[in-house]
């Protein structure tokens, strides 16, 4: 499925950024235009980005042409314009079509998307914004005529639905996709027999371990999760109680605790399990040893 983080755009100093740089942040994706009925949306903009930038939030704009010719300057005279009036600290990038034959393909990408409230479609005019979540996937997209604080609550709903939620949103429905959204690229998993062939390392490693562990059991359910975060948000601990059907095993309930770290870039960047109850350990081939076939 794609996502935000695939696409490369030059910025507005002409250097071709990737958008992977903002895996694990909530963005708002909008396009711009300095002689606009709507270009006092910038002052809102703004505000929006610097009250919550600490918390991996970020908006992106895309200067545009292309309605009623109201963005005509050079990429300069673009950034020029957004910063000496309306003090602008976000990004910018390099001016671009939204529609058409010419249409940037992040547009293409955006346009087609299923989106709530304005559905899919042609971008209407300037300053229409869509609310990408860490994930990179589409959450939102509203009309040029919302304002960034008519949508100030959808943002803070975005950052509080964090990179944890959605590790064990896609763990549950074994969306190994949004779990890859997750994690860092050096993820750590140690399991609960703390040694070697219960450890991965690597995101690829891990998933290719999770989903190949999951897709043995006869049934895999969630029967209880709590999650407690620390106050700078870069460790949380969640309480679990799964229940799993290994084949030709009795059903197993396990109660554990995860200790997960979260790195600078908002991923999680290990995973350290320790058992509770019962006394009986997982099967021993429930190790990524055993599952990927490699010696502890």
């Amino acid at each position: 499925m794609t996502t935000l983080h695939e696409f490369s755009l030059p910025d507005i100093d002409g250097r071709t950024r990737s958008l992977g740089e903002y895996r694990g942040k909530v963005v708002l994706v909008v396009n711009v235009a300095s002689k606009c009925g709507l270009t006092p949306h910038y002052e809102g903009l703004q505000k929006l980005h610097a009250s919550r930038a600490a918390r991996g939030f970020s908006v992106l704009g895309f200067p545009c042409n292309q309605f009623g010719g109201q963005e005509p300057g050079s990429d300069a005279e673009v950034k020029e314009f957004a910063c000496s009036h309306y003090g602008v600290e976000f990004p910018l990038f390099s001016k671009l079509e939204v529609n058409g034959p010419a249409r940037a393909p992040l547009y293409a990408w955006l346009a087609q998307e299923p989106t709530q409230p304005q559905g899919p479609g042609d971008i209407q005019w300037n300053f229409e914004k869509f609310l990408v979540g860490r994930d990179g996937r589409v959450i939102a997209r509203w009309g040029p005529r919302t304002t960034p604080e008519e949508l100030a609550a959808d943002v803070d709903a975005a950052l509080v639905d964090d990179v944890v939620a959605r590790f064990w949103r896609g763990i549950d429905g074994h969306d190994w996709d949004l779990v890859a959204s997750t994690l860092a690229d050096d993820f750590v998993r140690i399991g609960m027999r703390d040694d070697a062939a219960d450890t991965s390392r690597g995101k690829a490693e891990y998933l290719r371990f999770v989903s190949g562990v999951i897709g043995r059991f006869d049934r895999h359910e969630l029967a209880a999760r709590k999650v407690f975060r620390s106050a700078d948000g870069r460790t949380a601990v969640a309480e679990c109680i799964e229940k799993i059907h290994p084949p030709g095993e009795p059903e197993l309930r396990m109660h554990f605790i995860n200790i997960l770290e979260i790195d600078e870039q908002g991923l999680i960047s290990k995973l350290d399990i320790y058992w509770k109850t019962p006394p009986r350990m997982p099967p021993a081939w429930i190790t990524p040893a055993a599952i990927l076939g490699r010696e502890g």
